[in-house]
């Protein structure tokens, strides 16, 4: 073995709450942030469904991008994002980890650890002294819902005979989610992007 393939304490923590979803999930309220992105992908590339509904009520950044992890695509895995998302948006207050502000269903051209490396990851800044004082709060209150930003064109092949499942949740909360689509306009050839003012159709 050489001294590249020998994992880190981190990777070594990661694959052991991987390797037990309950221990994980009470793990998730004092678990590093740093930790959460390596361990998002694990569940959701062996589609641990309750992990990653937890993973995304606790999310600690303002953004998670899914799009990513698409090449891994299951719909119960899919359908735990979801689950999260609508979790989140029944409650009155955040749990306090949380931080998540939009899910991106979009293709970004990266691997899912690379947005987070320190030179890619645009929510590494220094927090304001608001956002110190919510780390300190034992809830932080919900006041605005979460954004959902999806491409049709990137996610209707993925998701296949699950399409219309999925479009049938965006109808089903265009009143209370913001939605943005980005989909091909045919006799322009070009990627729009399309406010979810009416249901997709």
């Amino acid at each position: 073995m050489s001294f590249q393939d020998i994992p880190t304490l981190q990777q070594l923590a990661i694959q052991g709450l991987a390797s037990n979803e309950d221990t994980a999930v009470s793990a998730l309220k004092d678990l590093p942030k740093v930790f959460f992105p390596l361990l998002f992908k694990k569940p959701s590339i062996k589609r641990t469904v309750k992990l990653v509904k937890h993973m995304v009520a606790n999310w600690p950044y303002p953004n998670l991008y899914i799009g990513p992890l698409m090449d891994y695509y299951h719909a119960d895995t899919f359908q735990a994002v979801l689950d999260g998302v609508d979790w989140l948006s029944s409650q009155k207050v955040r749990p306090k980890r949380c931080r998540l502000k939009e899910l991106n269903l979009v293709d970004v051209s990266c691997d899912f650890l690379e947005i987070w490396t320190p030179t890619r990851d645009l929510l590494r800044v220094p927090p304001t002294q608001s956002e110190e004082k919510e780390e300190e709060d034992h809830t932080t209150e919900m006041v605005q819902p979460i954004s959902v930003h999806a491409d049709y064109v990137f996610l209707y092949p993925i998701l296949k005979q699950d399409h219309e499942h999925f479009f049938r949740w965006v109808r089903q909360r265009l009143d209370i989610m913001p939605f943005s689509s980005y989909k091909l306009v045919p006799k322009k050839k070009k990627l729009r992007q399309d406010k979810m003012q009416e249901p997709l159709g």
